[in-house]
């Protein structure tokens, strides 16, 4: 573990518990009954609870050199990341269609479809990217920590709206705005400590994030992503 990372266990802490308060009213705040929620969400949250455990951990059994012990919970990601792609895409479409029983227009229904790309996608790649640099640990630990920022978006979202009365759209652009500032400290921190990289991880992990976050406020309505949008209803709903 790289000396100014070592304490990074205390980010995903304190993501764990944005999430927490988050989902509190939503979801963790509605046991034991759970009244209304749809299983699908309930294994989304297991999934996505067990990668931040993942992420708290894997840095102290670094820090505490049980490395075997850390090979192996990396080899049960292999299983667990693509249980989380897959239970993000179905909590969306669960949100689609609530949306649409709720009687929300059919042309911003299909845009809520859109979401995937701001964070189902580059979780996907940060961790793919991760594996494919395992052997680099800096590169790794890089694109590792890059899932985390990723995965607390929407529980930021909650706190904007739920608990700070911010309209949605307001919300969506302070977390934007929270999570590219996130990944820009970290970019200078690098710098500052003397780690350079011929394209810094989180540079890619930056534009991964902003470029289709950026296109969330004008693709959805757009023909094209309309067409492409009742064409996925249509095939796999």
């Amino acid at each position: 573990m790289e000396k100014p990372y070592k304490n990074i266990f205390i980010l995903f802490i304190i993501i764990a518990i944005l999430i927490f308060i988050g989902f509190y009213q939503t979801y963790f705040g509605l046991f034991p009954s759970f009244k209304d929620v749809k299983l699908v969400l309930h294994f989304h949250a297991l999934v996505l609870m067990t990668w931040i455990a993942m992420l708290i951990v894997q840095p102290i059994l670094i820090n505490q050199k049980q490395f075997a012990l850390h090979r192996l919970l990396g080899k049960i990601s292999y299983v667990l990341a693509p249980l989380i792609v897959v239970f993000m895409l179905l909590a969306y479409q669960s949100q689609y269609e609530r949306a649409e029983a709720n009687g929300m227009p059919h042309a911003q229904a299909l845009g809520l479809l859109f979401a995937p790309f701001t964070d189902t996608v580059p979780f996907a790649l940060f961790y793919l990217l991760a594996m494919i640099h395992r052997k680099n640990v800096a590169k790794h630990l890089r694109y590792i920590i890059a899932t985390g920022l990723i995965i607390v978006g929407p529980a930021l979202g909650r706190i904007g709206v739920i608990l700070l009365g911010m309209d949605k759209f307001s919300a969506v652009l302070t977390v934007n705005l929270i999570v590219v500032f996130s990944f820009l400290t970290l970019i200078i921190f690098d710098r500052m400590k003397g780690r350079r990289f011929t394209v810094n991880p989180f540079s890619i992990a930056l534009m991964t994030f902003l470029i289709p976050n950026l296109l969330l406020y004008y693709v959805p309505a757009t023909p094209q992503w309309q067409s492409i949008a009742e064409w996925l209803v249509k095939t796999f709903f």
